[in-house]
């Protein structure tokens, strides 16, 4: 099962060569978001998240990624602040862009991540090391309880991330921004 989940994983982070083929911002960025939802759903599960923690090279990519949509995040700002290279500037929508990318940057920023990550991590470490006996407790003291915990966390925060993503991914589509 690992060794499928790792083949599987290591061929999706063909991200970079189709982030540079695609014309855009918005295509750059809509296949940067599609990316990150693919990892995102991967490590909403114990496994993925167990995956996450313990191989290297899978956790340096994700990062990568999550570094590569921040950058994108910085460039878009950049863009939005030349009036001329937006065809659509719609004051309300440049306004939520804003919002949603700010958000994004300070609440879920790299850093951010990584300590949400390093705490799950540390989290499942501990599930594990207590395996044995918590397999004969109740309830969220049991193992599973604990997993479930854990992956109702991870969710979430993934969750909210995901959603900032598809949110600047919709407003690039409608803002029609030109990056030149």
């Amino acid at each position: 099962m690992v060794k499928v989940f790792a083949v599987v994983s290591l061929f999706m982070f063909g991200f970079s060569a189709n982030a540079q083929d695609a014309k855009t911002l918005y295509e750059k960025f809509d296949l940067l978001a599609a990316d990150w939802l693919k990892v995102s759903g991967e490590m909403k599960t114990y496994s993925g998240l167990d995956y996450y923690c313990r191989i290297p090279e899978y956790r340096n990519k994700t990062l990568d990624l999550l570094h590569q949509i921040h950058s994108y995040d910085s460039l878009i700002l950049e863009v939005m602040n030349n009036p001329n290279r937006i065809a659509n500037p719609n004051e309300k929508e440049l306004k939520n862009t804003l919002k949603d990318i700010t958000e994004l940057e300070k609440e879920y920023s790299l850093v951010e991540f990584k300590n949400q990550l390093k705490s799950s991590c540390d989290f499942r470490k501990d599930i594990e090391k207590n395996k044995k006996s918590s397999k004969r407790d109740f309830a969220d003291d049991s193992y599973d309880g604990q997993i479930l915990i854990l992956e109702t966390e991870i969710r979430r925060f993934l969750k909210h991330i995901d959603n900032l993503v598809l949110k600047i991914d919709d407003h690039l589509l409608l803002l029609h921004i030109d990056e030149q």
